[in-house]
């Protein structure tokens, strides 16, 4: 497995790239609405309405990346109890398939990342998430993917 500093490293790189697309929404947003027709000049103010709808889930969205991209730059999983929780990688069997994740907050997640091994960055509301933080190594657990009942072990911490 890569080391958690060059994962966290890879992921850090993704959130960045991915604030700097939603920065580049929403400034497209903010000209959408400076420039659409004000109620003087249209019956309707349907246009600007949406895209402010637009505006504020992108502004959203970029609140909860930066402050996930805080909370993994000033915290780390120190595994003194050896629980699983955010901000730790975790060997896995899902249905006898050994896989990495790492466990993210929320607004983060949905990306694979690592050059040796790859590691699924899960976050912590996605059902796998739910169905593993707070066990330890060797527990069981299961969760719905689609209707389907996955069976789910730690592995290591």
């Amino acid at each position: 497995m890569d080391n958690k500093s060059d994962i966290l490293r890879e992921v850090l790189i993704q959130i960045e790239k991915e604030k700097h697309s939603l920065q580049e929404s929403i400034d497209r947003c903010k000209n959408e609405i400076e420039e659409a027709p004000g109620p003087m000049v249209s019956h309707s103010d349907t246009t600007r309405h949406q895209v402010g709808q637009q505006l504020m889930n992108l502004t959203e969205h970029l609140e909860k990346l930066e402050s996930a991209e805080k909370f993994m730059r000033e915290s780390s999983c120190d595994h003194k109890d050896g629980i699983l929780s955010v901000g730790c990688i975790a060997e896995i069997e899902v249905d006898g398939k050994n896989r990495f994740v790492f466990i993210v907050p929320n607004g983060v997640g949905g990306i694979t990342v690592g050059t040796n091994t790859k590691i699924s960055i899960i976050s912590e509301l996605s059902p796998m998430s739910q169905a593993i933080l707070g066990k330890k190594i060797g527990d069981d657990s299961s969760f719905k993917v689609n209707g389907l009942e996955k069976q789910i072990k730690i592995l290591n911490i």
